[in-house]
């Protein structure tokens, strides 16, 4: 990630890539897996997921 980060804002190798992740708004990887799983849930739960991951889920509460 910093490479591609350090790649985009034209940065040289041990420039800090802080500030211009910052400017990119780039969460953090383990930021990013969560926020895309959470992503995928709420598309299982409104029912706009494909039906093979919605298959994979068993809902163990319903509210609502």
């Amino acid at each position: 990630m910093n490479a591609a980060i350090r790649f985009i804002a034209g940065l040289r190798p041990h420039d800090h890539v802080s500030s211009a992740r910052r400017d990119l708004r780039w969460l953090p990887i383990e930021q990013r897996i969560v926020y895309k799983l959470c992503v995928m849930m709420h598309t299982v739960h409104i029912g706009t997921a494909p039906e093979y991951i919605r298959d994979l889920v068993t809902p163990v509460c319903h509210l609502g």
